[in-house]
């Protein structure tokens, strides 16, 4: 079993790796396929339960449970929310190392999960987990949160 510390760098690392990819590198990564251990790895750093996340992605539980025990990679559609879940975070991570922010990557993880699950008026008093299912959805939840920064390149935390 990894320590937290641990785990939470190799989240950070991970989502890294996803955000500072070319759009080609991260299309051929989810052809390959991702490890189904990073839907645990990122719920975790995220403060969501496993199964809540896998729901909210639009993940074949079963599948994703078949492909675990036989260590086997996840299919390209659930490969695909995967990496966009980790290049949000990735992304967020990066903003605020531009932005010279001192933030620690777990808090920043916490409050992307934390604001996925709080209904928002943007999306007519939904949770922001709720369209994480499709691409579309996707894009749009990466939009309000990357709106959430201010005028002056500053992040906007979310209130705890």
């Amino acid at each position: 079993m990894m320590g937290t510390r641990e785990g939470e760098e190799l989240v950070k690392a991970f989502c890294l790796d996803v955000a500072c990819a070319a759009p080609m590198e991260r299309i051929d990564r989810v052809r390959r396929g991702i490890a189904p251990v990073w839907v645990n790895r990122l719920a975790r750093a995220m403060r969501i339960a496993d199964e809540h996340l896998v729901l909210y992605l639009g993940l074949d539980r079963r599948a994703m449970a078949r492909r675990m025990a036989g260590g086997e990679r996840l299919d390209p559609h659930d490969s695909e929310a995967i990496v966009a879940t980790a290049k949000l975070l990735g992304d967020t991570f990066l903003a605020l190392a531009a932005g010279g922010q001192a933030v620690r990557e777990v808090d920043i993880a916490r409050q992307l999960g934390m604001w996925l699950r709080t209904p928002t008026p943007d999306l007519d008093h939904q949770a922001p987990i709720q369209y994480l299912d499709v691409t579309e959805g996707r894009e749009l939840v990466a939009r309000l949160w990357v709106g959430r920064y201010t005028g002056n390149g500053k992040f906007a935390m979310p209130a705890a």
